[in-house]
């Protein structure tokens, strides 16, 4: 006897397209899948007209850059959960070394979510680099991150991650320089298969545009694109990539929305980079025109560099769909003044309305919000993936169905969205997470504090640099 079975349903695996077909789930697995597969089972849902895809992975979210994690943490989870997000892996940064730091936000996330999560760790000061091994070995983490955009005075208040019990977040220095980012990868070469995760934005470049963009007067999405401009981002790629082939190291690249970026992308792979790609939502959909509570970095740019980032993923040039959410309310984000406006937003919890909209095939939407994650963190086949034996993650989405955004009606911290009023389409009704259902229109019946803590290794990365 089965303990969850899907009849009738379209299933959406990468590689495989949409078929038509049940999915039975036993022990937390996936037990079998197909359209002979039937029985009893303790729950049976009639999944006809609806899809099911692989539970999304979202490989960049920072919920600690907003405290109180106590707080914060429960109502992120629900909402991601909503979304169809069966795993969560989020950045941490600290100033200090992470002996303590990495173990209490891994408590403090098995108290309060619903999903199964990891970590990446952020690389700020030469401290850091002595702490990749016991990261590794100890804290199962096998990605880290540099911010190539962090050079003063761009960074002279950055926002740290909270540690459970802060009701504040921590500020601090940051000054970052090519030298630094040389002494990573000379560090993590002594580590196969960790990879590195990078901002790509050229500091120096920033530096100079924010400069004379504000001397214009200007201000909102456009004049910020123009003072990080994507010129910056490709000078960046092609630094991190000539050091990845140097040192064997690979890498990630998050959120490459534009044009320039994508074609440096294109440039590094044919060169040999092992790189993944990830581009976010925002790209998908946003234009430089939207409202200015969208500003993030690297910057939303023209509908041509819209375009491109569509048609980037759906060929296969970009890898994964992360949402680098930061669930600020208006008032963490400091809107009342634009050039000293936090960037980021929430978003994780529409990852795949915002992809199935922007009219990518649902195909390439499954292999970017679960399959590319999963493989590019060490956590495929077990995650992202429909087949008998991975965790039973999976989302059932009416890929129909149809509304307006509205902030108020969505589980979050936030007090505002960026799709505010925008119709989206392609919600999920029902996600699963290890055979449990987290979210079932609209309600959340599973207990806060089941998301298990995903321990990765560097052996799982291998033959996943996607070259």
């Amino acid at each position: 006897m089965y303990d969850l079975l899907v009849r009738n349903a379209l299933l959406v695996r990468p590689g495989r397209g949409v078929t038509e077909g049940n999915i039975a789930v036993k022990d937390g697995l996936i037990a079998d899948i197909g359209d002979e597969v039937d029985g009893e089972a303790t729950r049976v849902i009639d999944g006809e007209g609806l899809h099911v895809f692989p539970g999304v992975i979202d490989p960049h979210t920072h919920p600690g850059l907003v405290a109180p994690l106590e707080r914060r943490l429960p109502l992120e989870s629900r909402g991601a959960a909503a979304g169809g997000v069966t795993t969560l892996i989020s950045y941490i940064r600290r100033p200090e070394d992470y002996r303590n730091s990495v173990p209490a936000r891994r408590a403090s996330a098995e108290e309060h979510l619903l999903q199964d999560f990891a970590f990446h760790v952020t690389l700020l000061n030469e401290r850091h680099l002595d702490d990749i091994d016991m990261c590794v070995r100890e804290f199962g983490v096998t990605s880290f991150k540099i911010y190539m955009n962090s050079r003063m005075p761009l960074s002279e208040r950055m926002r740290m991650d909270a540690l459970p019990g802060q009701q504040l977040n921590d500020i601090a220095a940051v000054d970052y320089d090519d030298g630094f980012l040389l002494k990573a990868f000379r560090s993590l070469a002594d580590h196969p298969g960790v990879r590195l995760n990078i901002h790509c934005e050229n500091s120096d470049i920033a530096i100079a545009e924010t400069a004379r963009v504000i001397e214009q007067g200007r201000e909102g999405l456009a004049a910020w694109s123009e003072s990080r401009p994507s010129i910056g981002e490709a000078v960046a790629i092609h630094t991190a990539a000539v050091m990845s082939r140097e040192f064997g190291v690979p890498l990630y690249i998050p959120h490459v929305g534009s044009r320039t970026g994508l074609e440096a992308v294109r440039e590094i792979k044919q060169l040999g980079t092992p790189v993944i790609v990830e581009t976010c939502p925002h790209y998908l959909v946003l234009t430089d025109d939207a409202d200015p509570a969208a500003k993030v970095s690297p910057p939303i740019r023209t509908p041509g560099d819209q375009k491109a980032a569509i048609e980037a993923v759906a060929t296969g040039l970009v890898d994964t769909l992360g949402s680098d959410e930061i669930p600020y309310t208006r008032e963490e984000k400091g809107m009342s003044t634009f050039w000293t406006e936090n960037t980021a937003f929430s978003g994780c919890g529409l990852l795949l309305p915002v992809a199935i909209t922007s009219g990518l095939p649902l195909e390439a939407v499954a292999r970017a919000t679960s399959e590319g994650p999963a493989r590019a963190f060490g956590l495929f086949p077990r995650k992202g993936s429909l087949e008998p034996g991975c965790d039973a993650d999976f989302a059932v989405v009416d890929v129909h169905s149809e509304r307006e955004v509205r902030p108020a009606e969505l589980v979050s911290s936030s007090d505002f969205s960026v799709y505010d009023g925008m119709a989206l389409r392609g919600w999920p009704t029902l996600t699963v997470s290890r055979g449990d259902v987290i979210f079932d229109r609209g309600a959340f019946p599973a207990r806060h504090g089941r998301g298990r803590y995903l321990f990765r290794t560097a052996e799982g990365l291998a033959g996943h640099g996607r070259a």
